[in-house]
């Protein structure tokens, strides 16, 4: 008997559920589908992502509207039916979708249930009509959003039935007829018996003539003396054992015409005879009629060329000799490579190593202009550094200090522990500090007066310095940096206010904005019980324990729960036109429901 889990409305389901549910949104369901693939094994999230029925076999229209007396308003019953009219080939119904459509948009898959035990629909080879009738609960948000598609006609012709009369007509035709053969059959058994009376009785009369009749024995004896004796002669039972084995003259003949004639063969020894002394084969190549036996072309797969850097290795595979020959390549011995082997392994390996004391690296540049005549390079995701000679001009070897992609990085400079000290940008800044003493050629500052760029005011709001005049460096007064830290710090602890009262303001908005909730549930069961923060709450499509339900069904609600201090907390359900409500006066003391939104006072 086939068994089905219970429906999973699709994300696209789920959305057009909610809008009906808020009243923004009206649908019709239009058609259900049957599938082959078996999607018991997939999870409720990867049932909620699919948005079309995969190897749909057949779609039909939906042939009723049951209403349920739990949540009529919101969970509603369609039936569909599947049969087996012009079905070529059967298959079982691992999976049935059913489909919905908004005005004006595409249809979409509103919801799938999976088969535990799967209906089988035979094909319509034999003329048996054979029907599937699956009736599936869905969440549909507002009955009152919602129209059904349900097909007018019947779901089989007329002319594809019979009807009560004609059933009965053709029982009792298939009745009458098989007590028609029982009575013939009973005919035959006493026809027989009776025959087989007869039978015995005619052979008890025939014994008794035979016996008024019986021979005299010294004229049997005579007789006796012309047969032969039974342990000289075969009777016709060991005859016939004897002959079933032997052939038969067809069959002698069939198998003498597969034979060949002596006089126009040779036979094993005559053949060794006369091939003695000649050429059979040549490494495993078999001579022809003449006794000439054809080699193939000897070649040989040759490398020819290979990339060290990539280890990518170049073959000619028809390399062969010529008309002397000769190899038309020449081979290398294996001595050869040794010494090549022996040459790589001097230099440098790829993955590091040391170099003797004094060793140098040069690259040897030649023309002028040339640019970049070798150095060093590192690469990382994006970035990378490049130290190399840069022959730029005539007699003008630079050391290039080159820093990409993107002009982020930098050229850092560490102290023993590794920490950063100084560091050069790409655009030339340097992070570190000078002594002025130790700078050749300073300018004397205390004398000089030189002039300075001064900003003399700052836009906080819009994060831009205000307008820019030179002054003398000695006349207007500059602010340390240090002078700024009380500055950043107010702004800082201001940020920290500010960040506080902006999840302040979150928080506020879960506990009041049902777009925001504090806490969502979806295709799974909820203790309310257990719903004791402030706060807004949705449950989509969920099992609902300890709420205002009398039986167990999927529901599509909100809860808000207002707490007023550590025992009293108050829970009010929202589900379509309905509202719900209690109260808790301890952690573990929950009142009764009240339903109050549809009582007018």
């Amino acid at each position: 008997m086939s068994e089905y889990n219970k429906t999973i409305l699709t994300n696209a389901g789920i959305d057009l559920a909610r809008r009906a549910n808020k009243g923004t949104a009206t649908f019709q369901l239009t058609r259900g589908a049957s599938s082959t693939d078996n999607l018991s094994g997939k999870t409720i999230e990867e049932l909620q992502n699919l948005t079309q029925l995969p190897s749909i076999q057949q779609s039909v229209i939906l042939s009723d509207v049951v209403n349920t007396t739990d949540n009529p308003d919101t969970v509603l019953g369609i039936r569909m039916t599947f049969d087996n009219q012009n079905l070529k080939t059967g298959y079982n119904v691992h999976t049935v979708g059913i489909y919905a459509k908004e005005p004006g948009k595409n249809e979409i898959l509103y919801g799938v249930a999976t088969a535990k035990n799967p209906e089988y629909i035979p094909d319509f080879g034999e003329q048996t009509l054979f029907k599937f009738d699956f009736l599936m609960y869905l969440v549909i948000g507002r009955t009152d959003k919602v129209t059904v598609e349900v097909s007018p006609d019947d779901v089989y012709r007329k002319k594809d039935t019979y009807n009560k009369t004609e059933i009965d007509t053709k029982v009792s035709d298939a009745v009458s007829k098989l007590n028609n053969k029982d009575a013939e059959i009973l005919k035959n058994l006493n026809d027989y018996k009776q025959e087989d009376k007869t039978y015995h009785q005619n052979l008890e009369q025939q014994i008794n003539r035979n016996l008024d009749t019986k021979a005299d024995k010294s004229a049997v004896n005579q007789q006796l003396g012309t047969k032969a004796d039974k342990s000289t002669t075969y009777t016709k039972d060991e005859v016939d054992n004897r002959i079933s084995p032997k052939a038969d003259k067809s069959y002698v003949d069939g198998e003498l015409s597969k034979r060949a004639d002596k006089a126009t063969t040779y036979t094993k020894d005559e053949i060794n005879n006369k091939i003695a002394g000649q050429v059979k084969s040549v490494n495993g190549h078999r001579a022809d009629g003449n006794g000439e036996v054809t080699l193939p072309k000897l070649k040989a797969k040759t490398l020819i060329n290979y990339d060290v850097k990539t280890k990518a290795a170049t073959y000619d595979e028809n390399v062969g000799f010529d008309a002397n020959g000769n190899f038309l390549r020449w081979p290398v011995d294996q001595l050869v490579i040794g010494q090549l082997a022996d040459a790589i392994n001097a230099k440098l390996p790829l993955g590091g190593g040391e170099m003797a004391k004094g060793s140098t690296i040069l690259w040897q540049g030649a023309n002028i202009h040339e640019g970049n005549i070798g150095g060093l390079q590192w690469n990382s995701a994006t970035d990378y550094v490049k130290i190399f000679g840069d022959n730029n001009a005539s007699d003008n070897l630079d050391l290039a200090i080159q820093l990409g992609d993107d002009n982020s990085n930098h050229i850092s400079i560490r102290n023993a522990q590794g920490a950063e000290i100084a560091a050069i940008w790409a655009d030339g800044h340097y992070t570190g500090t000078v002594n002025w003493d130790r700078v050749n050629g300073r300018p004397d500052i205390n004398n000089a007066n030189p002039v300075v760029t001064v900003i003399n005011s700052f836009d906080v709001a819009n994060v831009k310095e205000g307008p820019h005049q030179t002054l003398p460096v000695k006349q207007p007064w500059l602010v340390d940096q240090m002078a700024l830290h009380p500055f950043a710090e107010a702004i800082n602890t201001l940020n920290t206010n500010l960040t506080t009262m902006r999840t302040e303001l979150m928080n506020l908005k879960k506990r009041t904005d049902y777009n925001t909730p504090q806490g969502e549930f979806n295709n799974t069961t909820v203790n309310l019980n257990n719903l004791r923060s402030t706060g807004m709450y949705r449950l989509s499509n969920c099992y609902v324990q300890n709420g205002p339900y009398p039986t167990n069904n999927a529901h599509w609600i909100y809860v808000k729960v207002t707490v007023f201090d550590a025992n009293t907390v108050y829970q009010t359900l929202y589900e379509g036109d309905n509202m719900y409500g209690r109260k808790s006066s301890s952690p573990t003391n929950w009142d009764k429901w009240y339903k109050y939104l549809n009582q007018a006072v």
